[in-house]
This record gives structure tokens, sequence and C-alpha cells, in this order.
């Protein structure tokens, strides 16, 4: 039963980790996964639309930093706290071309990919977690997104030579990708202004419904610092993360997370400059190994955050 913990801990991490950029601000495909932007309020005047106008050629790199911890109970008995190491990651992005009704065109590159974590007290999950994240280093891709942030198309390519498992794992990092931008109002805002963004998404295999409201807090010239809550929910339903032992079947019974945090919109930028994210999901499953079941709850607190680390300019400049 320990080994099997510890697979499901590392499952359940992964699916976490995973799903990081989908939290890092957090839409996908308007068409395919249901994104809903509405206007709350204008907020006060001067007002003006914002709308992303990257340079063609320009590159930006920034890391990504993610620590989480987890409490979690087996048939109501409360399992031994493992937390997972912190996660930091570098990606390159490099904006191309931008079409005539605003759309643009970038590729991506994750650069790098480590484990932070404490010295005095190393994580039994961080073998199994750089085994799984490794293949990711110098994974590419490229994506198009609207001049509002909301994506229309990702193409995610697989570093050849990576093992059938892991290859399932990296096929669910095009769906984060997908959410790298913010979708902004069609309509001009201004100090105060909200704005809703409601989408079901499907993240490992989890359908499920998340409604981010956003605040402009502050405008200073083509950055603006936006205020961020976010909810969670799924319907009681069956998944299958990747990574799963085989023969397992596990039932989602309850989803429900809660965040908060803040972001810096850069209109050059085809993702946000800054952001800072805090959240905690609580999950409600049934286990099923081989015919015999356990009942899992699970608590998840993870802090993320994200900056820039250089800007070059290519000759598209």
């Amino acid at each position: 039963m320990a080994t099997l913990r510890s697979r499901l801990l590392v499952v359940a991490c992964w699916s976490l980790l995973s799903g990081l950029l989908h939290v890092q601000k957090l839409e996908a495909l308007a068409e395919e996964n249901s994104v809903k932007v509405e206007l709350l309020e204008p907020g006060a005047a001067p007002r003006a639309a914002i709308r992303l106008q990257p340079t063609p050629g320009t590159t930006e790199t920034v890391e990504m930093v993610m620590k989480l911890g987890q409490s979690m109970t087996m048939n109501g008995n409360k399992l031994p706290s493992v937390d997972a190491p912190g996660q930091k990651t570098t990606i390159d992005i490099t904006t191309g071309e931008i079409g005539p009704n605003g759309d643009i065109q970038f590729k991506f590159q994750y650069k790098n990919i480590e484990l932070v974590e404490d010295p005095a007290k190393p994580s039994p999950l961080a073998p199994a977690l750089k085994q799984m994240l490794a293949p990711l280093v110098g994974a590419s891709g490229s994506a198009v997104i609207t001049d509002r942030g909301l994506t229309k198309k990702v193409d995610f390519v697989i570093p050849p030579g990576v093992a059938p498992q892991l290859k399932t794992m990296m096929d669910g990092m095009k769906e984060s990708m997908q959410r790298l931008s913010s979708p902004l109002p069609e309509e001009a805002i201004g100090i105060g202004g909200k704005w809703r963004v409601t989408q079901v998404m499907t993240v490992n295999g989890v359908r499920l419904t998340q409604v981010t409201v956003h605040e402009l807090k502050q405008v200073d010239g083509l950055r603006y610092t936006v205020g961020i809550s976010l909810t969670q929910s799924a319907e009681p339903q069956a998944i299958s993360p990747p990574g799963l032992p085989p023969g397992t079947k596990i039932q989602l019974d309850a989803l429900d997370s809660q965040g908060d945090g803040t972001m810096v919109i850069h209109s050059k930028s085809v993702i946000p400059a800054e952001s800072q994210l805090r959240l905690t999901s609580n999950t409600k499953m049934n286990i099923d190994v081989g015919g015999q079941k356990q009942a899992m709850s699970m608590e998840m607190k993870m802090e993320m955050s994200v900056s820039p680390v250089a800007k070059s300019t290519g000759s598209g400049e």
C-alpha cells in the first residue's frame, strides 16, 4: 500500500504541475473550450481598449517558479504530509508574423526545467518528478492568438525518443500552452474595470469549469496591473490522469479550487509579463486498484510566480 500511495502522490502532483500554465492565466481555444469573456464594470475614465501589439522578431524569456504542498487522507486516515519540490521552468517565446486582423503568431521552447528543493527537507517525490519533467527540456511549438489574447491554434512538438508513458504526459502540456495568454475584454476599460472569463476545459482528463474575475488596478504606459480571483469546480466523473498505474480506476467525486493573485499585462508581450498566484484546491475521489477501493481526499496549496529573465531583439524589429 505504501508503494501505491507513493505512485498516487506522484500522479496527483504531476497533474497539478502539468496544469500549471493553465492557472497562469488562463484561457484556451475560444470555440473548442467554450471561453466566454464578459465586461462587468467599465471602470473610471479615461478608458481604452487593451490590445496586444508585440514586435515581430522579439524574443522574451520568462521564468516560472511553482511551489506546492499537500495533505491527504485515505479512508478517513490522514497520511503523512509529502510536499513536492518547487519547479522552475524557463521558456523562450519569439513573436512571429502579425496578421491584418491582429492575430499574432509566436514560437516557444522549453529551455530548462529544474526542481527547487530544501536541502534540509528533500522530497521523496523528486526522483520521479525529475524523470517526468526531463523530456520537456527542448520541447517546442508554435501558437496563434488574437490581439485580445484568445488562443486560436497551438502546435506542440515533442522531442523524439520519448517513452510512450511520458509522451502521454507531455501531450497534456499542449493544452497548458493553449492558455499562456490572458483574454481581454472587447470593450474599453479604465481603472477599476472588471471582466469575467468563464471557461469549460479539460485538464489531464478532468472536465471542469473555471471562472476568473479580473480587475484593472493600475495603468503605467503600456503596462496594466490586474488583480485576479478564480474558482474551479468539477462534476463527479471517471478520470484517467497520465501515468496512472495499470488496472487503476479513479472516480472524481468533487473538486473545488479558490485562488487569487496579480499579473502585469504588457501590450508588447504575448503573455503576462509578470504574475503571482495562490491557489488552494480540495479534491475528493475514489480509487479502485484491482478491486480494492480506497476513498481519498486531498488538499493542495500552490504558489506560483512568473517573471521576465531577459529580452533580446532579432532582425525583425
